[in-house]
Parts: structure tokens; sequence; C-alpha cells
């Protein structure tokens, strides 16, 4: 518990570049230590950098180190420019961390989407970049959509209507 608000407060006390995140603070509940109703982008950027700064003071070096090379897996992963050669290491190098992950932890905490880093690999090789897959500009862009709402029986008309008037303001300005 003690390790669990360590890292919420480190958490708190981060400080991130305008619109890199959203703002942490206001998702903390700290009468319970957890963070809620952050987006997916949000779970990313921890998982990826944050997790690894964070872990560096609070757990042991075995375990420590098992969760920075998972993190730094999905870097590479993520990256923009990826080396197809690199491909069958990175996922060799996946599969040993997962192995050693799960020596650590009980076999109760791996489901599917515990082993979703090596299928994701295997996506890579059939589908491209995983940037380009990536469903955060979709997500932004029904945002705007939910704001046009406000017949609520009817969202999907509400959607149209708003979009349509947006559009025909936006042709007549």
């Amino acid at each position: 518990m003690e390790e669990k608000k360590t890292f919420i407060r480190i958490i708190e006390e981060l400080k991130t570049p305008t619109s890199y995140l959203s703002t942490l603070k206001k998702h903390i509940h700290m009468g319970i230590s957890k963070l809620k109703g952050l987006k997916a982008h949000d779970y990313h950027v921890l998982m990826q950098q944050i997790l690894p700064l964070c872990v560096h003071t609070l757990m042991p070096r075995g375990l420590r180190l098992d969760i920075i090379c998972m993190s730094q897996i999905f870097q590479r992963l993520c990256a923009k420019p990826i080396d197809p050669s690199m491909m069958n290491d990175l996922k060799q190098e996946a599969t040993i961390t997962l192995c050693l992950l799960e020596k650590e932890f009980p076999p109760f905490l791996f489901n599917i989407m515990t082993h979703f880093m090596v299928h994701l690999m295997a996506k890579v090789d059939l589908c491209g970049h995983v940037h380009i897959q990536w469903m955060y500009p979709m997500e932004r862009y029904m945002k705007s959509f939910k704001t046009y709402v406000w017949n609520m029986p009817r969202l999907k008309g509400s959607m149209v209507e708003g979009y349509t008037m947006e559009e025909a303001i936006g042709f007549c300005t």
C-alpha cells in the first residue's frame, strides 16, 4: 500500500508539457489511491514512459528490470521507424520478458491482454506500423461529434445535424 501511495504521489507531482497527456491531478483519487477516468492515450504514455521512471524507486532490481524491459519493447514496437530485420529479436525478447514476469507475479494476473504484446508483433508483420492503426485520432474526432448531441434518444441525428450546421456556418463565413 505504501508503494502504491508513493507511485500515485510521484504521478501527482509529475510535470509534463501542455497537451502531452491529460491533467493527471484531476484523475487521482488519494482516498482509494487510484487513477480513474484516464483515456487510452494516457495509459499508453504511462506504460511506455512514466512507469519505468516511477518503478525505479519502488521495486526490487529484478522485477524493476523486467518492467522496464517491457516498456522498452512497447516503445520500440510503437516507434514510427521500425527495422523489419529486428522483429524476430524483438519477439524473442518479448517472450523472455513475459516469462520473467510470470515468475514474479501470480498466474491469475496473466490473461490474453498480457500476451497481446507477442501477438502485436505478428500484426506488425501483417499490417505495418502500429501508429498507423491507432484509434486516438478517431477518438478525438468522435469527441467533437459528441458535443453536438442535444437529443439523447436520437444521438446519431443530433450529431449529423450539428455537424451539418457547423459545416454550413464554416462555408458561409
